[in-house]
């Protein structure tokens, strides 16, 4: 089923993205019509170009305005709306896949890593209370509480290596 939905998903964004890349090539066609145009008048005012630079210049002209014509229209912003939701959607169900075949394989998935994240977080911020509550030690008594850990740790070291001669 996932997988179904899936490709259904990127189905239907592909096509909406062949839409919009329709939109977008008749927005150069059109530009380049009105760029012929815009010569032409310009030619036969017997204002010629000077420079390559003025032709380029008036060919961004012509583009912009035909895209801005077309990107201001209900239909090419309802496309837009569209595309951007069929996206999110595929990503979605890209995501979902991925956690099926995490979890097959034993893997931490996404939305595990979070969880994890957020107890993290929720115990960290629960930590920096704790210490704005407790009043400061004194540095020996820091000290003492190292060479507490230490020792604490190295009587476990030593269990643990008894149990491994066993």
């Amino acid at each position: 089923r996932e997988w179904r939905d899936l490709a259904s998903a990127q189905a239907e964004y592909r096509r909406l993205e062949a839409q919009i890349v329709a939109k977008l090539l008749a927005v150069h066609a059109r530009a380049l019509d009105r760029l012929q145009q815009a010569v032409r008048e310009r030619t036969e005012q017997g204002r010629p170009f000077e420079e390559f630079r003025e032709l380029y210049d008036l060919w961004i002209e012509c583009g912009e305005e035909i895209y801005a014509e077309v990107a201001r229209s209900e239909e090419y912003c309802r496309l837009q709306a569209a595309l951007g939701n069929a996206s999110i959607e595929l990503r979605a169900q890209q995501q979902k896949v991925l956690e099926r075949g995490l979890k097959y394989f034993d893997l931490p998935t996404r939305s595990e890593l979070n969880s994890v994240h957020r107890e993290l977080r929720a115990l960290r911020e629960r930590l920096a209370e704790l210490e704005v509550r407790l009043p400061r030690q004194a540095p020996s008594a820091n000290n003492t509480t190292r060479a507490t850990r230490a020792r604490a740790s190295q009587q476990a070291s030593k269990r643990t290596s008894k149990r491994a001669s066993k």
